[in-house]
């Protein structure tokens, strides 16, 4: 295909994008076994879309046949060549995963570690990550990290912990327990293949572990001795296993005996890696192999043959990286590697004696096999087919309805690993099958008597099951379920009789055949309860109680019809009966009336004469008196206190949002409202003591219009317009406004000799809005509305 150019940030590819690369020189795209699937791409300095080219942008190509228009992000362009970029880009869904945090968490099993990267990413998720796998194991991101770091290559990754394989497909990552299929292709000399090279890793083989736990005080455990051995080798090269994080205490020897053998078998110490570099020409397209071009499918992850008769070499193995040719849509290179160690030896020892010597030994065995297949060829049991390993002696022996591996349908296939059954030809899938590890895989099994340890079942259909420990604990019979402890019963679920569907509890005798709950045989106190459709009934035995069960009682539904509650120390807190409280439509209510909740409003009565009552909408509380008519309201949302007479009319209200208290300067104004019908009662201190200075009030910024002040010894006088003098200044009095006035009444001190004075002020204001005195002082003005 020809590559696509998208602009940074792209997540959707159902268009055209920028263009398509049409001048493109060369496309590569490279692909191995749980690596970051890779682009490279070389293009004309003057191409077209040439200068939209830059990192981040995204490239749309296909990775081989099977992954079509996968979407890598640009990395790298590279100018140095004159009039060529050369362009190097990784697939869109790890550069995406590879820049999100996230955070510590530990998860039991494989289904919750997958669904934790999501709740514990830094950001939202632009991928999809899925599994195919099944596994209890626990897992454990120990130390914050990118999202693409726990998929794989880090200490206790979701590779690290389960295996598998990841597989990149647009915007989703799947961990798969293997990619790619066996088609039986074969590469060979003379046929396909025209590159081989081998190469042998031993840097992952060990002979033993060493595993330990280090606290965090220092303390050091391990076993005696500290080495698990692998098994017999003519060198040495243990493996430390630090089991620090995986406990949380000081394990003991067995259980570092038992990590280091889990440890071992999931990972492959034994053996070395070997890895091929296959070059082959694909014969899909050639006109003599119309017949079988699905076979000469290969990609990632595939199973094939390698033939090279001449180096005594017949044994499969599976493509572990591939490069692409994006543009001719064929593949340049595979690498082959895991190819079993016959292989390795048969290449590694090719000498023409050797290899003539090994065919002359297995010979008489493999004589003696074909005359027992040309014995059974032909009759109804089929054909069967030896294949031979590399030294010539039988590897895998072939049951099949034709003679030739390519045609045959029905194949039994039998080797080191197992015994398998497919009616799909001899690359499987191997729906029956016997595996050398103890497992069984089959649709269907007929069995007389089954021993088992332990069976994990999705769909259990049975007749009848019965669990036997020396008494029946648990038997299924005629579709009714019975659970007994010894010779006593403990639960019984029938589902015939006049009481199937319901629940039984029981402490000792059967019921009956019938099914009657009240059946409780030769023990009068056996039964104790029942559960079916209408409800649940306690039985005597437990005299109608129903108790907690954490560490201290909560609730307790005793035999005297009460509910009681109680706190963490077992005290009641709570005591509920049919006398004081009822339930009804909602509605909570007593038994004498006295308390009722209805549509959010509480009410609280005495027979029908309401006392108080609370209404939810709006937050109001009002008490009433004996005919029914309001007395006291008080109501937030104003806020007020009212007091109403007999006739429902307000005869008083108190405010307290309009109260004062502080300090204030001299003849600067504070805000406080007074409307007719209302006062209020102030009380003033002069700060300090001037000299003999008259202090005067003022309303609205404004002298009285008129005053009058006595004092001991002298009569009214109407000039002096003040509530105290500063020697002595104190005032205490009341303001009040009616009748279109405010009047001020009270009672200062004046003169150097401390002479009380009885104050009155009048000012032509209907209303106030605020007070001010001419001398600074501290005041406080309570408010009282009638």
């Amino acid at each position: 295909m020809i590559p696509r150019l998208y602009a940074a940030g792209t997540t959707s590819f159902t268009t055209e994008g920028l263009g398509a690369l049409a001048d493109t020189m060369s496309c590569v795209a490279t692909t191995a076994v749980n690596g970051v699937p890779s682009l490279s791409m070389e293009y004309p300095i003057a191409g077209v879309h040439a200068a939209e080219i830059g990192e981040r942008c995204i490239i749309v190509a296909d990775r081989d046949r099977t992954r079509k228009a996968q979407p890598y992000m640009i990395k790298t362009v590279d100018k140095n060549t004159p009039g060529i970029m050369k362009i190097y880009a990784e697939h869109l869904a790890v550069c995406l995963l590879d820049g999100i945090g996230l955070e510590p968490y530990t998860a039991s099993g494989i289904t919750n570690a997958i669904a934790g990267l999501s709740t514990h990413a830094t950001d939202p998720l632009p991928v999809t990550v899925s599994t195919q796998l099944s596994s209890s194991a626990a897992f454990n991101h120990a130390a914050p990290s990118t999202v693409k770091r726990a998929l794989g290559g880090m200490e206790g990754s979701l590779l690290d912990t389960y295996g598998g394989e990841w597989d990149f497909n647009t915007l989703q990552a799947v961990l798969m327990p293997r990619t790619g299929t066996d088609n039986g292709v074969i590469i060979r000399w003379g046929k396909n293949l025209t590159e081989l090279k081998v190469s042998i890793d031993w840097s992952g083989v060990y002979t033993g572990i060493y595993p330990f736990w280090r606290g965090q005080d220092g303390t050091v455990a391990q076993m005696t001795p500290p080495v698990y051995s692998l098994g017999t080798f003519d060198f040495t090269r243990v493996l430390m296993l630090d089991l620090s994080s995986e406990y949380q205490q000081q394990p003991a020897a067995a259980d570092l005996l038992a990590s280091a053998q889990a440890y071992a078998q999931t990972h492959n110490l034994t053996s070395p890696t070997f890895s091929w570099s296959v070059g082959f020409v694909e014969l899909r397209g050639a006109a003599e192999y119309k017949d079988v071009a699905l076979l000469e499918d290969v990609s990632l992850g595939d199973t094939v043959r390698i033939y090279l008769p001449d180096y005594g070499v017949n044994a499969t193995a599976r493509v572990v990286k591939e490069t692409f040719d994006v543009l001719l849509g064929q593949f340049q290179k595979l690498e082959i590697g895991n190819v079993k160690a016959n292989l390795a030896t048969a290449i590694t020892s090719q000498g023409a004696a050797a290899v003539a010597a090994v065919r002359a030994e297995a010979s008489g065995l493999y004589n003696a096999i074909q005359e027992a297949t040309e014995a059974i060829t032909g009759n109804k049991g089929g054909y069967i087919v030896t294949v031979l390993n590399a030294d010539g002696q039988p590897q895998e022996l072939l049951i099949m309805d034709t003679p030739d591996i390519t045609t045959a349908t029905n194949v039994w296939r039998w080797n080191v690993s197992g015994l398998g059954f497919s009616s799909n030809g001899y690359a499987g899938p191997y729906a029956t099958a016997i595996t050398a590890d103890g497992k069984i895989v089959a649709d269907f099994i007929t069995a007389g008597t089954l021993d088992a340890s332990l069976i994990n079942v999705i769909n259990l259909v049975t007749h009848q099951l019965q669990a036997t420990n020396g008494t029946n604990q648990l038997n299924i019979n005629g579709y009714s379920l019975n659970i007994k402890d010894g010779a006593d019963y403990r639960a019984w679920l029938p589902t015939t009789g006049n009481q199937q569907g319901s629940l039984f509890l029981y402490g000792g005798s059967r019921p009956n055949a019938a099914g009657a709950y009240n059946d409780q045989g030769t023990d009068a106190t056996s039964f104790q309860s029942y559960i079916n459709a209408t409800g649940m009934t306690l039985g005597q035995d437990y005299q109608g109680k129903v108790t907690g069960t954490l560490s201290a009682k909560r609730v307790n539904l005793s035999n005297d019809g009460a509910l009681y509650i109680y706190d963490g120390n077992g005290n009641v807190i709570s005591r509920i009966t049919a006398a004081n409280i009822g339930l009804n439509s909602g509605d909570i209510y007593t038994s004498a009336g006295n308390v009722i909740a209805y549509n959010g409003t509480f009410f609280a009565q005495d027979g029908t004469r309401i006392r108080a009552a609370m209404r939810g909408q709006s937050g109001n509380i009002q008490m009433y008196g004996s005919n029914g008519q309001e007395r006291i309201g008080l109501y937030p949302a104003e806020p007020q206190i009212a007091m109403y007479n007999a006739s429902g009319s307000r005869i008083g209200r108190w405010r307290p949002d309009l109260n004062y208290e502080g300090s204030v300067s001299a003849n600067t104004a504070f805000t406080f409202t007074l409307e007719d019908g209302e006062a209020a009662m102030i009380m003033y201190t002069a700060a300090s003591n001037v000299g003999d200075v008259d202090i005067k009030l003022l309303v609205n910024s404004s002298e009285a219009d008129y005053s009058s002040y006595s004092y001991a010894g002298s009569s009214n006088n109407y000039v002096e317009k003040m509530i105290a003098r500063s020697s002595y200044g104190t005032f205490v009095g009341w303001i009040a406004c009616h009748n279109g006035i405010v009047e001020v009444y009270g009672s200062g001190r004046r003169g150097t000799s401390n002479v009380r004075g009885d104050v009155m002020l009048v000012f032509n204001q209907s209303s106030v809005s605020s007070l001010a005195f001419s001398a600074a002082g501290t005041v406080k003005v309570t408010h009282i509305a009638m």
